[in-house]
């Protein structure tokens, strides 16, 4: 089941990235103002659909690098923030088996 992203604090009004979508239950979320480096651990459910995550302008005002550990491959689908607009990546973890925890880092490009 695709569920939103419940469980984890909201961030401060754009200052970090936010899950909009989970493709699993949450484990932690954290970020680091200083690097600006966003960090999502999630115990993935097994549904066929991606883990939607904001970009937001102010953090990542010329692009974000996305990487993922834990899982065997990871589909994403970055569309990248501009100077006005939010960002969205889609990451999708395609072979991983339910209840593996998989790590999203998002840092500024």
């Amino acid at each position: 089941m695709l569920r939103r992203a419940a469980g984890l604090a909201a961030p401060a009004a754009a200052t970090a990235s936010a899950p909009m979508l989970s493709a699993g239950s949450p484990v932690s979320e954290s970020y680091d103002p200083a690097t600006k480096v966003w960090t999502l651990r999630y115990r993935v459910n097994g549904v066929d659909a991606p883990t939607r995550v904001a970009l937001p302008p102010s953090v990542y005002p010329f692009g974000a690098s996305i990487a993922v550990t834990g899982a065997p491959r990871a589909d994403i689908d970055l569309r990248q923030p501009s100077k006005t607009w939010y960002g969205l990546a889609d990451i999708s973890l395609p072979d991983a088996k339910p209840g593996t925890v998989a790590t999203v880092t998002i840092s500024p490009a």
